[in-house]
């Protein structure tokens, strides 16, 4: 189900310590990707900050993750005016 932007926009702050850590190392683990040549598991970094966002709310890397599921939409799969919804 495709949520609202909306919606979006007023999930709550995370506020688990745990899942922020764990956006953060995400966040880091997906910038050295093309450095050792790891591309094809970039697409998931991103989707998994996006499930772990809508289960326990929004995160200042949050944006990172709708960032870069949105670059895959228009750059890899061609979905432009999707993708730039992100």
């Amino acid at each position: 189900a495709s949520l609202s932007d909306d919606t979006l926009l007023s999930y709550p702050a995370m506020v688990n310590p745990s899942k922020i850590l764990a956006l953060e190392l995400f966040t880091k683990h997906f910038q050295i990707l093309p450095l050792v040549h790891q591309t094809a598991v970039m697409p998931l970094i991103p989707l998994k900050i996006i499930q772990i966002s809508l289960a326990y709310g929004m995160s200042p890397r949050s944006p990172i993750g709708f960032a870069q599921y949105g670059n895959f939409l228009a750059l890899v799969r061609d979905e432009f005016e999707e993708g730039y919804r992100y």
